[in-house]
């Protein structure tokens, strides 16, 4: 017996020779079909997962968190591309999801696409958010910072020993990005560009916030000799 002609293309039936079959044949319809009921079976899943997590079920999210983890980091990693923020972010986003799963509509769409539209945006703030920072310390370098602008060596020699309690109390006075900045080059012994690796900001305006930290602390030294006069 003869065998029948394969197609070379794959999981079309194969028909015999010189046959000249056209349309979609019964296989391939009813492939399609089950491929669409299988689709719709996997949303309902998932609408009823996310519904137990709005109510507050822990197991539930624990399984939601198994389905998505891994696209939501590729989503997020595609826009921040630093894995290590990924991670951070991809964490924030189930989080978003454990406390708002309530206000998910099934009538906008599916619970795959709720979840990848929220990992996009987080990802987009965070952008953005670093993006705004970038520039509010350029703003500060052109407006505060004098280039000529020469350090307080006392001051520098007191941190760099760390040998004056009155230091530490006068380090109260400085924001959070001069604190920071200060601490890790002059307690940590970092250079400007490790700082600025590590912060995520330009050495430039590393530079500016210890700099901006050292007069904010040599004039708050001043203030506190005065007041013990």
């Amino acid at each position: 017996m003869a065998s029948p002609v394969i197609s070379q293309r794959t999981g079309q039936d194969p028909s015999p020779a010189g046959s000249s079959r056209t349309g979609s044949s019964p296989t391939s319809g009813r492939s399609s079909g089950q491929a669409r009921s299988t689709e719709a079976g996997t949303a309902d899943a998932d609408r009823a997962v996310l519904v137990a997590v709005a109510g507050g079920d822990r197991t539930a999210f624990a399984a939601l968190y198994r389905q998505f983890s891994g696209s939501v980091y590729r989503m997020v990693h595609s826009v921040i591309r630093d894995p290590a923020q990924a991670e951070e972010i991809s964490q924030e986003v189930f989080l978003a999801i454990w406390r708002e799963a309530h206000r998910f509509d099934p009538d906008r769409g599916t619970v795959a696409g709720y979840v990848s539209m929220l990992a996009h945006a987080k990802a987009v703030d965070r952008v953005r958010s670093a993006q705004a920072a970038r520039r509010r310390d350029e703003k500060y370098i052109v407006k505060n910072v004098d280039r000529n602008e020469h350090h307080d060596p006392v001051l520098e020699r007191m941190l760099l020993r760390d040998e004056s309690v009155q230091i530490r109390v006068a380090l109260g006075v400085l924001t959070a990005y001069q604190r920071e900045a200060i601490e890790l080059y002059y307690f940590d012994r970092r250079t400007y560009l490790q700082v600025a690796e590590l912060l995520g900001v330009s050495t430039a305006a590393v530079k500016a916030r210890v700099r901006g930290a050292v007069v904010q602390l040599r004039n708050r030294m001043v203030a506190m000799e005065q007041e013990c006069a």
